[in-house]
């Protein structure tokens, strides 16, 4: 049962991942799987350091608000 739990919340946090502005899961995922600093990614981005954190924040925050939904 834990493997059918797992897939689960893989597939919540896909679509999660999915629904998100194409800047903030670039962000999220820039900063989060490459390990890119804010500011490396804000300079591919060509947009502020203070606006990468914020897409990440956000995007973060979707994310975990859309895996609390799914544990219900």
């Amino acid at each position: 049962m834990e493997g059918d739990d797992w897939l689960g919340t893989r597939d919540v946090v896909r679509t999660a991942l999915l629904s998100l502005p194409d800047d903030h899961r670039d962000a999220l995922l820039l900063r989060v799987e490459a390990g890119l600093s804010y500011e490396e990614i804000a300079s591919m981005k060509y947009v502020s350091t203070e606006t990468v954190r914020v897409w990440v924040h956000r995007a973060r925050k979707e994310v975990a608000r859309r895996l609390a939904g799914a544990e219900r």
